[in-house]
């Protein structure tokens, strides 16, 4: 994940992840080899990106709530 401020930050086991400040704007999210989802929004409402593996997002500067990675790939992404 690429933030608005220009950090980065990597998830690298499945679960779910809650961005805190200042690393709450997103960027860009590269989905690497994972399938997941996020949820993002500005001060609502709230709505669910879904990706796959090695999808790219562009966010543009969205607020990111949430990062979901599955631990396995779900039935969409086959």
């Amino acid at each position: 994940m690429t933030w608005s401020n220009g950090n980065t930050s990597t998830y690298s086991c499945s679960g779910t992840y809650y961005p805190s400040s200042p690393n709450i704007y997103g960027r860009s999210f590269y989905a690497a080899g994972w399938s997941g989802e996020l949820t993002v929004g500005d001060d609502g409402p709230y709505y669910v990106r879904y990706f796959c593996d090695f999808n790219k997002l562009d966010l543009g500067g969205v607020r990111v709530w949430e990062v979901m990675l599955n631990a396995t790939k779900p039935a969409r992404c086959k």
